[in-house]
C-alpha cells in the first residue's frame, strides 16, 4: 500500500516526479444515524459509534460503497477525515486515521455489511480536509479523470497558483456536493499531475518557465509586464546571469530627473543557482514615499556582473535613469560600476555597512567585546563621518581616541593600546585610500 500524503496538512515536500495516477483513489463515505453500542473487548478507550446500513437511506436505494469488494484496500474519507485501509478479514474491512503516525491518533473505522464503525476520537491536528456530506441520498460517481483533467485546465490557466492552491480548488469543486459519494483523485495525485504537468507544458527548465508569458506579467494585471530583463555571458569561462523583474508604473518613476536610488542585496532568500538578490530602491519626491523597484538575481558579484545590471536597468528606464546620489555598500565592485555607468552621481556609501565592516574587523583583531561596545555608541567612532576629510585623520581621530580611553577608564576596562594602532592602520589603509571619505560623509547628504 502506498504511504498516505496527511490530508490536514497545507505543506507539500515532493517533487511530484514520481508520482502516479493508477492506485491511490478517495471514497467518500457519508454519516448516518448513530445508534451507540457499548465498548468491545480489544479496541482502545473512547467512544464507538455504530451506523447501520439499512438507515442511511430508503430501501429502495442500493449502497455500493459498504461491500467489501467495492471497497478493497483504497483509501477512503468519512465524516470529512481520511482513513487508510490495513486489514481485510471474512467480516469487515478495517482502516484507521491516514495520519497517525504524524498525531498519534488512534481512530479506526470497520465497514462491514451491516454497517460503519468507528472506534476512538481524532486528535485535534486531524482536522479534516474535505466537508462532511450531510444528505440522506446517496449517490457513487467516480470523478478521478475529470479532477485530473481540471488539475491540467486550472494548473495551466494561471501558473501564478500555487500546487497548495490548485489542490483546494479542485477540492472544493469536486469534495463538496452533498449528494455524492465521491471516488476520486487522492491530493497527492492531484499535485503529482500539476507537476508533471505544468514539466511538460513548460519544461523543466527553471529559465524557460520566467520567461513564459503568463509568468512575465503582473499577478492579476494582464499586459503588465513584470518580467524585465535576462541576460546571460561568459566572464573567462564562468557562465553568469542577471535576470531582473520589476513593476513597470514603478520602472516609470525611476525616469524623475536628480533623484536618488539605493543598493542592497541579500543572499538567504536566493534559489540555489544564483549567488544573491539585488534590490534597487528609489525615493520618490511625488510620494514621499521610498520605493523598491527592481529584483535581479545574480550568479555573481564582480564589477561586470554590477556593469551588466546597472545597464539592463537604464535601458527598462528608456535611458532617462539620472540620479543625483546613489547608496550602495563599501563594495569596490559596485562603487565602480556605479561610477562607469552614472559617472556625474555622487555615491554614497551607508552608514550602517561602514559600522558593520568596522566592528567585524575590531572584533578579528581581537579588541575586547567591551570596548568595541563603548567605541560604537553614538557620538564616538561614528563621528568621523560628519566632520570635514582633513580632520579624519587628525584631530578627528585623536579625538575619538581620547575619548575611547576615557570611557574605558570610567568603566573599569583595559584600553588594548597596540591592538588599536592596529586598526588605525588598517583604517587609515582601507577607509582613507581605498573608500575615499565623501562616500560616507553624511554632511552633505
Amino acid at each position: 500500500m502506498a504511504t498516505e500524503l496527511p490530508l490536514h496538512s497545507d505543506h507539500f515536500s515532493y517533487d511530484g516526479s514520481d508520482y502516479s495516477d493508477a492506485s491511490d483513489e478517495t471514497i467518500i463515505l457519508e454519516e448516518a444515524p448513530v445508534e451507540p453500542l457499548g465498548s468491545l473487548d480489544g479496541e482502545e478507550n473512547g467512544s464507538r459509534r455504530h451506523l447501520i446500513g439499512g438507515e442511511l437511506q430508503a430501501s429502495d436505494v442500493e449502497v455500493e460503497e459498504l461491500s467489501d469488494t467495492s471497497l478493497g484496500n483504497k483509501p477512503i474519507t468519512f465524516q470529512g477525515y481520511s482513513y487508510a485501509w490495513y486489514y481485510t478479514g471474512s467480516a469487515s474491512t478495517n482502516y484507521r486515521c491516514s495520519v497517525y503516525r504524524l498525531t498519534g491518533c488512534k481512530t479506526k473505522l470497520f465497514v462491514k455489511d451491516a454497517g460503519t464503525e468507528v472506534s476512538g476520537e481524532h486528535e485535534p491536528d486531524c482536522a479534516s480536509d474535505v466537508r462532511r456530506p450531510i444528505s440522506s441520498t446517496l449517490a457513487v460517481v467516480n470523478q478521478k479523470e475529470q479532477m485530473l483533467l481540471a488539475t491540467d485546465e486550472i494548473g495551466l490557466a494561471d501558473v501564478t497558483l500555487t500546487p497548495q492552491e490548485v489542490w483546494r480548488t479542485i477540492r472544493d469543486k469536486f469534495y463538496n456536493d452533498d449528494d455524492l459519494i465521491v471516488q476520486g483523485a487522492s491530493k497527492k495525485q492531484v499535485l503529482g499531475r500539476l507537476y508533471r504537468t505544468r514539466s511538460v507544458h513548460f519544461g523543466r527548465k527553471f529559465y524557460g518557465r520566467i520567461e513564459s508569458e503568463s509568468l512575465c506579467d503582473v499577478r492579476n494585471s494582464p499586459g503588465l509586464i513584470f518580467f524585465q530583463f535576462h541576460f546571460t555571458y561568459y566572464e573567462e569561462e564562468v557562465l553568469h546571469r542577471v535576470i531582473g523583474w520589476a513593476h513597470p508604473q514603478l520602472v516609470d518613476r525611476m525616469r524623475q530627473q536628480q533623484t536618488s536610488i539605493f543598493f542592497d542585496a541579500t543572499y538567504r532568500c536566493v534559489p540555489v543557482q544564483f549567488y544573491q538578490l539585488v534590490i534597487i530602491m528609489m525615493y520618490d519626491n511625488i510620494s514621499d514615499v521610498y520605493l523598491p523597484v527592481f529584483y535581479v538575481l545574480t550568479t555573481g558579484k564582480t564589477t561586470d556582473v554590477y556593469e551588466h545590471l546597472l545597464h539592463f536597468v537604464f535601458i527598462a528606464t528608456k535611458r532617462k535613469l539620472k540620479p543625483a546620489h546613489a547608496a550602495c555598500d563599501f563594495e569596490y565592485a559596485m562603487i565602480k560600476a556605479v561610477k562607469n555607468q552614472f559617472p556625474e552621481t555622487r555615491i554614497i556609501g551607508c552608514l550602517f555597512h561602514f559600522k558593520q565592516a568596522i566592528r567585524r574587523k575590531r572584533l578579528k583583531l581581537h579588541i575586547s567585546e567591551e570596548e568595541v561596545y563603548l567605541a560604537m555608541r553614538e557620538g564616538s567612532f561614528d563621528r568621523l563621518t560628519v566632520i570635514p576629510r582633513s580632520d579624519i585623520t587628525g584631530q578627528g581621530k585623536r579625538d575619538v581616541r581620547a575619548r575611547l580611553k576615557r570611557d574605558c577608564l570610567a568603566a573599569g576596562i583595559s584600553y588594548s593600546k597596540e591592538i588599536w594602532k592596529r586598526f588605525w592602520k588598517y583604517f587609515e589603509n582601507t577607509w582613507i585610500k581605498k573608500f575615499k571619505p565623501e562616500c560616507r560623509d553624511c554632511v552633505k547628504i
